[in-house]
This record gives C-alpha cells, sequence and structure tokens, in this order.
C-alpha cells in the first residue's frame, strides 16, 4: 500500500476508503483516482484486506431465549441442585487423591521416629521456657529499666525534661 509517500492523496485514500472524508474532499479524491495509479492501487489493496477480514468475522451465537428464561423461572433449591451437580464431579476426584495419597503414605514413617521428634520438641520447647525465665528473673540485666534509661536521656537531649 505505500508504494509512494511523495503522492500528498495517500492518507486520504485510507480517510476515503473509512468514508471520513468531507463530500467535496471525496469527489476531489475520487477525481484524483482516476489519474494516480499508486493511489487506486492502494484503495485497490485495502478493499481486498477488508474483504479477507470478513472472512473470519465470528457470527454471534443464536440467542435461545426459551432457554434463558426458563433457567430464571428455576427455583432456589433446582438451581442449588444444579450447582452441586457441577461440583460433585470436582469433589469425588479430590477425595479420590486423598485418600490415595493417605494410603501411599501409610507405614513409611518407622513408629519409633515419632517418639523421636516428639522428645527433641518437647526438650526444645523447655529450654524456651528456660530462657525466658532467665530474662524475666535475673538479676543482673533489667531490660525495662535500661530502655526507660535510654529514653530519659534522649528527651534531655531532646530538651523535653
Amino acid at each position: 500500500m505505500m508504494r509512494r509517500m511523495n503522492c500528498p492523496y495517500s492518507e486520504k485514500t485510507i480517510l476515503y476508503f473509512y468514508g471520513e472524508l468531507p463530500a467535496g474532499g471525496a469527489a476531489e479524491l475520487k477525481a484524483h483516482l482516476d489519474g494516480c495509479s499508486s493511489c487506486a492501487a492502494d484503495l485497490a489493496a485495502l478493499k481486498s484486506l477488508s474483504e479477507g477480514f470478513e472472512v473470519f468475522k465470528p457470527s454471534p451465537p443464536p440467542l435461545d431465549i426459551e432457554a434463558l428464561s426458563a433457567g430464571s423461572r428455576r427455583s432456589a433449591a433446582e438451581r442449588l441442585t444444579a450447582g452441586f451437580m457441577r461440583l460433585a464431579p470436582a469433589g469425588a476426584m479430590a477425595a479420590v487423591f486423598l485418600v490415595a495419597f493417605h494410603l501411599s503414605n501409610r507405614g513409611s514413617v518407622p513408629s519409633g521416629w515419632q517418639s523421636d521428634i516428639d522428645a527433641g520438641l518437647a526438650d526444645i520447647e523447655g529450654r524456651i521456657y528456660t530462657l525466658e525465665d532467665e530474662m524475666a528473673y535475673s538479676p543482673s540485666v533489667d531490660f525495662d529499666y535500661e530502655y526507660s534509661d535510654l529514653e530519659t536521656r534522649k528527651k534531655q537531649a531532646d530538651g523535653w525534661a
């Protein structure tokens, strides 16, 4: 379509094709197309492409008014049952996968390991409680007092106290 860029009517050809030229401009372009083979070829290419695109233009699906109105007349129980029936296969498949997973892991952890894990967790929990007690009741460090002292010094430095 863009063979010669120096023709002043090349952009008007596109506007003419889409019907966006005023009446006087359209008549002027028609007269120009008789003498300019480049613009005439551009217009022919635009028409050809447009016709080619029309082949691929999908048609809207048919609208079934009866089916739509019948769906709106169903009761809430019928709509709920229909929704459940759509979800039931997915729920059944999830249940099958959960049972298969449970059965595949059966016996994979030796029985002694579970008690070792529990004992290790109990030991860690005991250490945490001991550390909390040491921090709370230790006479060597008073965290609240130290923080309070820093806060007081900052206020004094800022001129608040």
